[in-house]
């Protein structure tokens, strides 16, 4: 039964083009199964495979029987990295395994793993592309190609995680009242977490940094782009205007950047990337974040103590920076596996972003009634506007549109007879500023003068007309 089963394996794997992805070179034969592996942040070894197959041994052992099975189809470098990889195995710390007794796959333990089920022409495939965590892969015939831990029965698997995840009572509280008290409160943020998670997700695999970075603005603002903390910071990500002036985010009578949700996550990615390479730990890394990380490097001047748990059960850091981190881990590992804890767990797809370059100020209101599209989705997408109208077109400022109104989008800006913005006529009275009909209508002076081209601020005449767009509703049509 053994060798019937051998036999068998030996088949798919040719099948299915398993062998012909190469440690060394990453490269497949065409029509192979191809795998991308990122390794988990600070790795310093490359991993030889993406996937090969247990053949009834541990992880500690050599892979002689899957080599063997392969043998009429990989070369002799491609199973000597298979065995080396299996020899890796033994701490038990790069690769994993479920509890089936049926032969499984083993997959490194990466950050990402990306699986694109792709087999020689003829060949049946019902792969998914890509798998999230604990996701299988059926191609053919009841075969499983494991991309991440296969759920066992009960549906309970191993939970792996970038950040490292103690045992301490706080994460264990805060989950107890994330599932409890707060457990709308959690729900409602991970509806809106959808509007941005993509965007999000995308910058923190770019840099190579914990996933759970994701979860980051549950804990500062709720998903909430327009939230605002009572020492003045802004934003998904809560960022303070030093901050944002450091790292050239405009803050202006236009545009507040730090609620623009892709260039504050930005941001936010480059400073906790900063505080790792200064402390070298990223729950140090995070308690800089909140605390300032001259705070916290002066703490461990003083101390001597550079880990932030034993700061914390000492009680040396203040109050919300002992919170920081627990809140952190405990929302990463109930957001993780939402239906794991009950929660409800949505089915519609993240919205995906594109920018458009714009040649004229618009407003928002009327461009999304135009268009056929949703006026608050579009006025989330580009919170960073102090009103619902674009800059002029010499900031150089771009439109963010979900992916599925693009082209509804651009064919309304491409009308040059519909009037994207409403207007009224101010006449102008003696006693009268550029700067206090401004403020009297709700715009900036830069849109009086981009309307008013030869308006000379310093000599206003009394009874000419200004042109003034309407932010804050129709009155006299300038038409």
């Amino acid at each position: 039964m053994a060798e019937k089963l051998r036999s068998m394996t030996a088949a798919l794997l040719i099948l299915f083009g398993v062998p012909a992805f190469c440690a060394s070179g990453g490269s497949a034969a065409p029509g192979a199964v191809l795998g991308s592996v990122t390794a988990a942040p600070g790795a310093a070894r490359s991993l030889p495979c993406a996937l090969y197959l247990r053949m009834g041994q541990e992880p500690g052992a050599a892979s002689g029987a899957a080599s063997s099975a392969a043998s009429g189809a990989a070369s002799s470098a491609a199973s000597g990295a298979a065995s080396s990889a299996a020899s890796d195995a033994g701490d038990g710390n790069d690769l994993f395994q479920n509890e089936w007794d049926d032969p499984i796959f083993y997959i490194p333990r990466a950050s990402t793993i990306a699986v694109a089920s792709s087999v020689a022409p003829g060949a049946a495939s019902s792969a998914a592309s890509s798998a999230a965590p604990g996701a299988a892969s059926s191609v053919a015939s009841g075969t499983t190609l494991g991309v991440a831990l296969p759920p066992k029965g009960d549906h309970i698997w191993d939970e792996l995680y970038d950040l490292d995840m103690p045992a301490e009572d706080a994460v264990t509280q805060f989950m107890d009242a994330f599932l409890t008290s707060k457990r709308d409160w959690l729900e409602d943020s991970l509806r809106r977490m959808r509007t941005y998670r993509r965007s999000v997700e995308v910058q923190i695999a770019e840099r190579r940094m914990p996933r759970e970075f994701l979860f980051l603005p549950l804990v500062e603002s709720a998903y909430v782009t327009r939230a605002m903390s009572w020492a003045g910071a802004c934003g998904l990500w809560q960022i303070m205007r030093p901050t944002a002036a450091f790292y050239g985010l405009r803050m202006d009578g236009w545009l507040d950047e730090r609620r623009d949700f892709i260039k504050s996550t930005d941001v936010s990615l480059k400073e906790l990337d900063l505080n790792h390479r200064i402390f070298g730990d990223w729950a140090m890394a995070l308690a800089a974040y909140n605390w300032g990380s001259g705070y916290l490097s002066a703490l461990v001047k003083r101390t001597g103590i550079r880990d932030y748990w034993t700061l914390r059960r000492k009680g040396l850091l203040p109050r919300e920076t002992a919170g920081f981190v627990p809140q952190l881990l405990a929302l990463a590992r109930i957001a993780s596996h939402p239906g794991r804890y009950g929660l409800t767990v949505g089915w519609e797809e993240d919205t995906v972003w594109e920018r458009i370059p714009l040649s004229r100020s618009v407003d928002l209101r009327i461009l999304a009634e135009k268009a056929g599209v949703s006026y608050d989705l579009l006025r989330e997408g580009n919170a960073e506007l102090v009103y619902p109208l674009t800059p002029p077109r010499a900031y150089g400022w771009q439109l963010k549109v979900p992916s599925g109104d693009r082209k509804a989008v651009e064919a309304a800006l491409a009308d040059a007879t519909a009037p994207l913005m409403e207007f009224t006529l101010h006449v102008i009275q003696a006693g009268d500023t550029l700067s206090q009909i401004a403020v009297d209508y709700g715009v900036t002076v830069d849109l009086l003068r981009e309307f008013n081209p030869g308006v000379r601020p310093q000599a206003l005449r009394i009874g000419a007309a200004l042109l003034v767009p309407l932010p804050k509703g129709p009155g006299r049509s300038a038409s």
